[in-house]
This record gives C-alpha cells, sequence and structure tokens, in this order.
C-alpha cells in the first residue's frame, strides 16, 4: 500500500499522464466499451497484440493503461510495460471483463505490486501445473460452450480431467528469503501453484495468505491423491479452507505441502499456466520481482468515465 504521500503524487500523475484503453474484444461476455472513455482507444487483435502494444507504447512516453479484459490480457499489459523496464513511470488500471478476473479479487487499492519471473516472461497473479493445468484446457473447451463462464467453466474443466490420470512426477526445489534450499521429488504430486494473489480459477481462493505486495511466492504443492479424496478437497481448495491461521489445517497437512518461498524450479513439467495462458515448456526457472509495476485502481465513476 501506498503512503498518504506516495497517493497524492499517484492522484496528480493520474490526472495528468496519457490514458489509453487496451480494449480485448474476446474477453467474457461484455463486448462493447462504454460510450464515454476519456483517452484513446486500442482495440486487440489477436493473442499477443496488447503486450506488442504495450511493449511498444511505454518504451517511448509515460502511459495509464485501462485494461478492459481479463487476467490474460491484464499478464500480456504487465508483460509489456514490463519488458520496456517502464514499471516505475507507468500506471495500470482494470475493468474487469474476464471469465475469471482473479487479478482484481486480490488487487489492493493504489500500490506498487511484485511480479512473478519465469524463464523469460512475467507473471502477475499465478503460476501452475499439473491438474490445474489441465483443467484450463478443458475449461476453455468448455467456455464454448453458451452460457458457460468463471466458475462453472472451471467446475466443469475438474470435471473432465477427474476421470483421468492425477498424479505426475516433478522435481522442484524452493528457496525462502533466508537462503534455505528445499527439495521435493520423490513422489507424484497433483499440481503445483506459485501464487502472487490469492485466487484462480475463476475464484478459487488457493492461496488465501498470499499477498501481491510481500515479496514472496506462496507455493502450494497438492500431493497425488484418489479420487474419492479430490473430490472431498477441491470445495475446501476453491473457498480456501484447508488454510487455519496462515497455515495449512491439521486435517489438510497429508495432501498439501506450503512454503513461502522467493526462488524455485520446476522441472519435468509439460506444460505451465501464467495467469490463465498455457505456456510449452519443460522447465521453470522462477522468482519474484519486488516493486515492480505500479497498479491504479478506478472506483465505480472511473470505470465508466476513465
Amino acid at each position: 500500500m501506498l503512503t498518504d504521500e506516495e497517493n497524492s503524487v499517484m492522484m496528480v500523475w493520474v490526472i495528468k499522464m496519457k490514458k489509453i484503453h487496451v480494449f480485448n474484444p474476446m474477453a467474457g461476455k461484455d463486448k462493447k466499451l462504454p460510450e464515454k472513455l476519456d483517452g484513446e482507444i486500442y482495440i486487440t487483435k489477436s493473442v499477443g497484440d496488447a503486450e506488442r502494444f504495450a511493449y511498444e507504447t511505454s518504451k517511448s512516453e509515460d502511459v495509464h493503461f485501462i485494461v478492459h479484459g481479463g487476467d490474460g490480457t491484464i499478464n500480456e499489459v504487465a508483460n509489456g510495460i514490463i519488458k520496456a523496464e517502464a514499471g516505475e513511470r507507468c500506471l495500470f488500471s482494470v475493468v474487469p471483463k474476464g471469465t475469471g478476473n482473479d487479478f482484481v479479487r486480490s488487487a489492493m487499492e493504489n500500490t506498487k505490486i511484485d511480479v512473478i519471473k519465469f524463464n523469460d516472461s512475467y507473471c502477475i497473479n499465478s503460476l501452475n501445473t499439473g491438474l490445474d493445468l489441465r483443467v484450463v484446457e478443458e475449461m476453455e473447451k468448455a467456455k464454448k460452450i453458451p452460457f458457460v463462464r468463471g466458475s462453472f467453466a472451471y467446475l466443469l474443466g475438474v470435471a473432465s480431467v477427474f476421470f483421468g490420470h492425477i498424479g505426475e512426477k516433478w522435481k522442484i526445489t524452493v528457496e525462502d528469503d533466508n537462503g534455505k534450499v528445499e527439495r521435493f521429488g520423490n513422489e507424484e504430486y497433483s499440481l503445483a501453484l506459485f501464487a502472487n494473489g490469492g485466487f484462480y480459477g475463476g475464484g478459487f481462493n488457493a492461496a488465501p495468505i498470499a499477498s501481491l505486495t510481500d515479496g514472496v511466492i506462496d507455493l502450494i504443492i497438492v500431493k497425488k491423491v484418489t479420487k474419492l479424496t479430490l473430490l472431498k478437497l477441491i470445495m475446501a481448495y476453491r473457498a480456501g479452507k484447508h488454510f487455519k491461521n496462515g497455515k495449512i489445517a491439521e486435517k489438510f497437512k497429508k495432501y498439501f505441502v506450503y512454503r513461502k518461498c522467493v526462488k524455485a524450479t520446476i522441472e519435468n513439467i509439460k506444460s505451465i499456466c501464467s495467469d490463465g495462458e498455457i505456456i510449452k515448456t519443460d522447465k521453470a526457472e522462477i522468482s519474484i520481482l519486488k516493486n515492480k509495476l505500479t497498479y491504479y485502481t478506478l472506483n465505480a465513476t472511473e470505470e465508466v468515465l476513465v
């Protein structure tokens, strides 16, 4: 959270800065922009176009990007700003238009936020692999069904994956902020989540004590479980009930591994999911970058008349 003085500076900054509305016409159900908008409008043309535009624009000028889209569009704009090394002089805000809108569930008012770096890319909310990645693949298929959106699409994805094999064997190495290193890999796991924000998957509160501003990654590993156990766990996992008093609840300890870390490596994977977008890779080298982006929270009036 910014100090009062930093907040005042930001408010002046917002008034003076050039505004560009980045609109993803493919996100969510609402395909229309508000009738009155203060600033320029850029409509994305394809996957990756928002990142290209944000990169090229922020290389040459200071901009307040207002993202009209979901977590994938936010991720692209964030990557463009970071790769242009413009996180200190460009702002971004969000008008949530996606199916999940998980980033805004965790975003605090007017603040510098951390970013997860993995390989040559960046993630602002969550990075995951395993069962949940396969669920995302199935969720994308489910979203093509009329009226299927958000958490319901995610639950359909879970149902599709449920009948397949749910264990994978990875090598995971983690390092905390004191330099302590741990290694995991002597058994099969169901999923691994590297969380910056608390929510993913359209409202699953999987990392309820994660913070976008604390300088650490919340790592949650779920051990391989039977399908019956998975059914018992999934709703608790969705509601954040696997945590109690800032730790894994006693009755869930045999299923979950939880660590706060600043660096991690995961090997022997097929893909990794960054803010809902799947990237093919067999290894991810992961770290946290402190205060990498500047986020400005729109109020209700600004969301219509920004």
